[in-house]
């Protein structure tokens, strides 16, 4: 009796978690307000969304494109200032398209290409930067914005 408890309580706070997630609520907010690490939290996202998928696909084929939705919204708010140079800002498209392509299950190999040049941009003094190093991340940026336009079309 007390392990089918465990378990309904277990499927219980799980579906918590979710309808937390789809509120918008980040994973460590959850894993706070359900008194559980945020490894948990994750996990019993990954378990309900996969036993959703299971028997419920539509379901969670909104969820992402919910989260999908989100990200595009706040990129679309930052994009010009990336493209501008606005090195913060290319750090956050970066995120956020990393976080578009692990949803979306997509290996954007210029979305790595530029992380790992922002990176490499976060570990050098700014002014020490050179000008065939600016060029090169503008180049990046210039190749995505391409990309962006063909893909809008």
């Amino acid at each position: 009796m007390g392990l089918a408890l465990n378990k309904e309580a277990r499927a219980t706070r799980r579906l918590n978690a979710l309808d937390l997630r789809l509120s918008g609520m980040p994973i460590k907010k959850i894993a706070t307000a359900l008194k559980i690490s945020p490894s948990t939290a994750h996990s019993d996202l990954n378990v309900v969304l996969g036993d959703l998928a299971e028997r419920h696909s539509a379901g969670a084929a909104h969820l992402r494109a919910l989260q999908t939705h989100r990200y595009e919204s706040l990129l679309c708010e930052i994009w010009g200032k990336a493209k501008g140079g606005d090195l913060a800002a290319i750090d956050r498209c970066v995120s956020l398209l990393t976080r578009l392509d692990k949803i979306n299950g997509i290996d954007n190999s210029e979305s790595i290409a530029l992380l790992v040049s922002q990176q490499v941009v976060n570990q050098v003094n700014v002014q020490e930067v050179t000008a065939k190093q600016l060029e090169e991340y503008a180049e990046i940026i210039r190749n995505l914005a391409v990309q962006d336009d063909t893909a809008g079309r």
